[in-house]
Order: C-alpha cells, then sequence, then structure tokens
C-alpha cells in the first residue's frame, strides 16, 4: 500500500478504530520509509485525539521515530514538545520519558550540543525499563563517537555487546562498534563488526536497517581497497536497497559503485555518471554519509566532480555557522531530569 492509500482512511474526527489502522500504517513505514512515515504523520497530525492514551502516544512516538530516522529536527522538537508542554502527558507518562528524553538527546548531539545529550541520555537511563538500557548505552556511544572520544565509545560499545543476547540489539550495537573502528581506519575490525550487523538485520527481516548497514559494510571495503569483499557483498547490498526504495540509500550506492568502477576497474567517469552525481549532493552531504562523499570523489579525481563537492560542503558549513550564531531552541525537559 502506497502513501495515498494510507491518507485516504484520514477523517476529520480519528476514531479509535482509525487510530490503531493509523498506528499501523506509521509503524510500518517507519521500519522501511521513514521520510513517507513523517508526511503521514504530519497529514493525521491534527485529527489525532488530545487526551492521552497508550494509543495517542504510540502514534505520536512513531512520529518521533520516523522524524529521527528522516533527520527533521523541526519536527523532533514539535513533538517533543507536545509532551513536555502539556500537564496531562506529564501525569500520564513514566517510563515513557526514557523514549521522549532520548530523542530530545538525539536533538542535542546532532546540533553538535555534546554535553547536554550526554546529560539528557543519563537522564534516561533512570527511567528506563532493564531492557531499553543497552540501547541507551549503544547512543551514549554515538554521542563519544562524534564528539571525537573514539576510546570511550570502543569501551562502552565492547562491553554492552558482551552482555546482549537479542539479535536486533547485537546489530544496533555491532553497527556502531564498526562505525568507530572505520573511524580509527582499522577497516578488518570494522568489516568484522558491519558483517556480523547485516547478517543480524538480515535475520530479524530488519530490510532498511540491512541496507544502511549494507551501505557502510560497501563503504568500508572501498577504503581499504579489498575489491574482492566489494564485490562479493554488492550483489546482496542491492537486493536490500531493492527491498527498500529508498532513494538517498540509491543515491549512496551510486557513488559507491562508480567509485569502485574507476578505482578498482579503471573505467572513466562519464558525464551523465558526474550529472548523476552532483544532482545527489544535496541530499548525501546532509546525510549520515556526508562524511564519505570527499574521500570519494579524491578517488574518482574528476576535478568538476571535486569543485562541486568542495563548494556543497562548503555552504553546508556557512548555514550551520549561521544557525549556531543564531543559537538553536532548546527543547527544555529539565522538569523529567530533576
Amino acid at each position: 500500500m502506497n502513501l495515498l492509500a494510507y491518507l485516504l482512511i484520514v477523517a476529520a474526527t480519528m476514531s479509535p478504530a482509525e487510530l490503531y489502522k493509523n498506528l499501523q500504517n506509521l509503524q510500518q513505514l517507519s521500519a522501511e520509509h521513514p521520510r513517507q512515515a513523517l508526511e503521514l504523520y504530519k497529514t493525521i497530525r491534527p485529527d489525532i485525539p488530545t487526551e492521552p492514551s497508550k494509543g495517542v502516544f504510540e502514534i505520536h512516538r512513531a512520529g518521533l521515530e520516523a522524524a529521527v530516522r528522516a533527520s527533521d529536527v523541526a519536527m523532533i522538537r514539535d513533538i517533543a514538545t507536545l509532551f513536555y508542554s502539556a500537564p496531562d502527558w506529564n501525569t500520564y507518562l513514566n517510563h515513557e520519558k526514557a523514549l521522549l528524553v532520548s530523542y530530545v538527546a538525539i536533538y542535542n548531539r546532532r546540533n553538535a550540543h555534546f554535553d547536554k545529550a550526554l546529560d539528557l541520555y543519563q537522564c534516561a537511563l533512570g527511567y528506563a525499563k532493564d531492557k531499553s538500557k543497552s540501547s541507551l548505552q549503544n547512543n551514549i556511544a554515538v554521542v563519544y563517537r562524534v564528539s571525537g572520544q573514539l576510546a570511550k565509545a570502543e569501551h562502552l560499545l565492547s562491553e554492552t555487546i558482551e552482555q546482549e543476547s537479542r539479535p536486533e540489539v547485537i546489530a544496533a550495537l555491532a553497527n556502531n562498534l564498526a562505525n568507530v573502528y572505520s573511524d580509527q581506519q582499522s577497516y578488518d575490525k570494522a568489516l568484522t563488526f558491519y558483517r556480523q550487523a547485516f547478517s543480524h538485520y538480515q535475520q530479524v527481516g530488519n530490510d532498511w536497517e540491512a541496507a544502511y548497514v549494507g551501505l557502510n559494510l560497501l563503504h568500508v571495503t572501498i577504503m581499504a581497497k579489498q575489491w574482492s569483499e566489494f564485490e562479493r557483498y554488492l550483489i546482496t547490498v542491492k537486493a536490500q536497497l531493492k527491498a527498500v526504495e529508498d532513494e538517498l540509500a540509491l543515491d549512496v550506492l551510486r557513488w559507491q559503485v562508480v567509485t569502485y568502477e574507476s578505482s578498482a576497474k579503471q573505467q572513466a567517469l562519464s558525464d551523465k555518471q558526474r550529472q548523476l552525481l552532483i544532482g545527489s549532493l544535496p541530499a548525501v552531504l546532509q546525510s549520515e554519509f556526508k562524511t564519505n562523499i570527499s574521500p570519494y570523489a579524491a578517488l574518482l579525481a574528476d576535478k568538476q566532480l571535486q569543485s562541486r563537492v568542495l563548494i556543497e560542503l562548503q555552504q553546508l558549513e556557512q548555514a550551520a555557522e549561521q544557525v549556531t550564531a543564531e543559537e538553536l531552541p532548546e527543547i527544555d525537559v529539565q522538569i523529567w531530569c530533576d
């Protein structure tokens, strides 16, 4: 069922049955098509009941998850504010606060407020059930990693993964541990843990996560110039991407395949390929794959492409500096953390 079909079930006043149906659709979309899920959430938001309930919480939570997956900071802020600013929700929420606070931590991490993010994760741990704590430790390790504290990230992830038995949680921990090893240029170790994460996500049927881990795996083979490993996994990763039909992921794969063809096969970059790569830059450079593009452009050794990448990166840096100068709006959930 496509997004248009989902929207047809929305009514002016959402009944419990419609709420449940929309929640199912939202959860289904969020797993593999977060951008579509977020558009669905935005469409049904005005018709969601205002009185707190389990169903209403879950539908807002699904919207919040989609916003995080789609890197829509404005919607993360908007949905979190809905919860912390309403007295009825403050009374209703208990352990759910761990999840909501962690999303606010993600908001802070993505805006380079690392100390605030770590404080919020510690707050979330106080509300979390035991089974949720490994995921929170994983998120704390992400903050360590992106703030340059790689040794701390490696230690925390290695310790946490040893205590886990759930395949999907192990997959998330292994993927982030592989990210740390990739940052350290320990590509053999990174490849080992990306393989583990890829296998576990396939095992539990999480096609979207498997596809993105697959792209990470291919990236490491490119950086290590392990072309036989690239060839070994390319067909499998392509199959995963076909299952999720994610445009951003397909754009990243195009960069990887063209880089492989140029570096391993000495194939010249065509004008059509160059234009496709340049056209994908605005989306790719605002994604988690941003740091991969400059190395790919260097390997391609195409002056026009390298120049365009540099221009796009400079524009993003200028925009980030302007946002920082204007001071980002703060999401204040301190009422939950005192």
